[in-house]
This record gives C-alpha cells, structure tokens and sequence, in this order.
C-alpha cells in the first residue's frame, strides 16, 4: 500500500497524516473500482439494448426495473469516486510531509559533512535514495489514480446519459402511468385534468 513507510526513512510524521478514513477510501477505490466499473458498463449496455425494444412494447415496470439499476450503480460510483478523492488528497498530504523530510535529511547531510561524520553521511545517504524512491512511487501512485478516475467518470457519464434516455422513454411511451413517475422523479405532481362529475354535471379539476 502507498501509506506504508519504508524502514529506516524516519517518515512516521508521513504516516500520520494520512486519516483512518482516507485508508478505507483508499482501499474501497482499490478493490471495487474493477467491479463497480464492470458494473456500468453492463447496465449502460442493457438499458441501450432495451430502449428500442421498451418503445415497442411500453412495458412500464420493466422499464422502472431497469433505471432503478441503472441509478443503484451510479449512486456506487459516485460513492467510489469520493473515495478516489480523498485517496489523492491523502497522496498529496504525504507527498508534501515527504517533501520536509527531505529537506531536513539534506540539512542533517551539510552538517554532516562539516563535522567529517561520514558514518552518519552514509547513513543519511541511503535514507534520501529510499526517501526519494518512495516519493517517486508517490508521484506514480497518485497519476495512476488519476488515470482511473478519468476513465471511471467518463462511464458514469455515458450511464448518465442512457439513464435520462430511458427515463424520457419511460414518460413518452408508458402513457398515464409514465407521466406520473416521471413527474414525481422531478419533484412534481402530475398536471389536473378536466373533470365532468357525472353526478352534478359540473366542470371539475382532478
């Protein structure tokens, strides 16, 4: 794992920057990122599948069936991408603690050299190499998680896309019923129609 500190560096501090939570981010984003991504890409495919064949057959509970799915997987990615989010932010914390330590190691190196300890000239030699070589995996960690979460929200998009086609294709093609989902997934009621009450013969609103 990235947090995890070379021995011998002395970056306890860039250890302890890093917070429970952004490790769990971390983690989720690396074992679901796969799954999650999969997921997608086969509820995007389905819901493409299905809109020419849902026009033909107004079937409106299948088609409420599929955008909840196609919701449900959005909501894990837009879950996931937050824990991208915070795995950089956890990378850039590191990064800049390692970037003081390094700069304290070539303080401790100058004075080194001038009291002619080469012992520890040494010692503070190997520490910079590994320091420098952790912060390179740093750097590539960190575009590497960039790289997937680019990718990533670029199929929550296309999802996003496809689940607004369907939840038209549900409003246009599912009649009554259609309208009224569609309404109440906008927050709003369904528009009162003319009424003639067959009792009192009168015009109403219903």
């Amino acid at each position: 794992m990235w947090w995890l500190i070379p021995a011998g560096i002395g970056l306890a501090v860039v250890y302890s920057v890093v917070s429970e939570q952004e490790k769990q981010a971390y983690q989720r984003w690396q074992q679901k990122k796969n799954e999650v991504e999969d997921l997608l890409g086969e509820v995007r495919l389905e819901v493409h599948s299905h809109l020419y064949e849902a026009r033909q057959s107004y079937n409106f509970q299948h088609l409420r069936g599929l955008h909840s799915s196609s919701v449900n997987a959005a909501d894990q990615a837009y879950q996931l991408l937050k824990d991208s989010g915070e795995s950089l932010h956890a990378i850039n914390k590191m990064l800049t603690q390692s970037r003081e330590q390094r700069s304290r190691f070539k303080g401790k190196l100058e004075r080194a050299h001038l009291r002619k300890d080469f012992i520890q000239v040494k010692e503070l030699k190997h520490s910079s190499s590994k320091l420098k070589a952790y912060i390179g995996s740093l750097f590539r960690e960190k575009e590497k998680i960039k790289k997937q979460r680019n990718r990533f929200r670029k199929e929550v998009r296309m999802l996003n896309r496809r689940t607004c086609e369907l939840k038209e294709t549900i409003r246009d093609y599912c009649g009554e019923q259609g309208e009224k989902w569609y309404l109440q997934k906008h927050g709003r009621r369904a528009p009162k129609q003319l009424y003639i009450n067959p009792h009192t013969f009168k015009v109403e609103l219903r």
